[in-house]
């Protein structure tokens, strides 16, 4: 069977044509970080192997998800050498510790959040807080802080300690509102190594041991996750020089990289966070940048959700099953068609 510009999915490998987009072969396989992407010439022969970090090597040198398969597979080729392969991270569960920021009000989700704090609205008949922590664990961590304000007892109540999950939580109490790295100066004891901090609402599939393994490789003081960001513009876009017309472009789409919520930080950079002052995560990086000591970025293809809005948590409680499950079947998809199939 030929592919012709189509994706064939089994359980161990994903095999796709160049000429399709990366982000067409993500959502085919489910967004699945372990599987690798096996690139096919015409005649079905292989021409090359791609990773999960392989995809992240082609987005730091300028790729989108918009580009195709063979793009990426060319940026490997330029840019991957033999020492960039490295020992997979593996979480220390005494020296890393996890950081969830879940004192927002979650103003934007109107009244669900009257009563309720956002991390305990339910996806999957699950609190999406729960759903974070018990992912985190599958990774190897197990102690957490929670940094906490709006209806801060309810969420105390429902996860206590931790025990119920094997792990062990400590509650971060703002008294005022801290930001988005204010809660970090309230941590008990200075962080033993690596700390990985994240927003209290995402859903993802991001493979954290390479995050932590990547920032740890870096030798920076903070890793930044970053998404791609599509915007459409509903209007003609306007491009002038001294008042005459350069270029009319007629609703672009536009693509930016954007900051995931995603952070991992050295104790050395959470020194830097003042006490009990409001403080974001965009002034402690540059903080850190003006201390003389570096900010790594780390893109981040797999599936990402904020859950900022009403219509984000319903795609949420719509997509969780589909994203978080394994597929249950091989499968092959062509531009005409989408079928069950399997590979000779």
């Amino acid at each position: 069977m030929r592919l012709s510009r189509g994706v064939m999915q089994t359980k161990d490998a994903e095999f796709v044509t160049p000429d399709i987009s990366m982000q067409r072969a993500i959502v085919a396989r489910g967004y699945a970080a372990h599987q690798p992407i096996v690139v096919l010439d015409a005649h079905d022969m292989p021409l090359g192997l791609l990773t999960s970090d392989d995809i992240r090597t082609g987005l730091l040198h300028g790729l989108f998800l918009s580009d195709s398969v063979g793009l990426f597979l060319e940026k490997k080729t330029l840019f991957t050498k033999p020492e960039d392969v490295r020992p997979k991270f593996v979480v220390d569960p005494e020296k890393n510790a996890v950081v969830l920021i879940a004192g927002g009000l979650g103003s934007r989700l109107g009244s669900l959040t009257e009563t309720c704090p956002k991390p305990l609205l339910r996806v999957n008949d699950q609190p999406i807080l729960e759903i974070i922590l018990q992912n985190l664990k599958r990774v190897g961590f197990r102690r957490f802080y929670l940094s906490v304000n709006y209806m801060a007892e309810k969420i105390v109540e429902y996860f206590g300690s931790g025990s119920r999950w094997d792990i062990d939580i400590t509650y971060l109490h703002e008294k005022t509102r801290l930001g988005t790295a204010g809660g970090l100066s309230l941590l008990p004891v200075r962080p033993a190594g690596p700390t990985l901090v994240m927003n209290g609402d995402l859903l993802t599939t991001l493979d954290l041991n390479s995050l932590m393994g990547a920032h740890v490789h870096s030798g920076a003081a903070a890793t930044l996750g970053m998404k791609e960001l599509e915007m459409a513009v509903p209007y003609g876009v306007v491009n002038f020089k001294n008042g005459k017309l350069v270029e009319l472009r007629e609703k672009p789409t536009y693509r930016q990289l954007m900051n995931a919520g995603i952070y991992v930080l050295n104790p050395e950079a959470i020194d830097l966070v003042p006490p009990q002052t409001y403080f974001d995560m965009p002034t402690l990086c540059d903080k850190v940048m003006k201390s003389k000591m570096d900010v790594g970025v780390f893109p981040i293809w797999e599936y990402w959700l904020d859950i900022g809005r009403t219509k984000d948590l319903e795609r949420a409680k719509v997509e969780f099953n589909h994203i978080f499950a394994p597929p249950a079947a091989e499968t092959f998809v062509s531009d005409r068609e989408k079928e069950v199939d399997s590979w000779p």
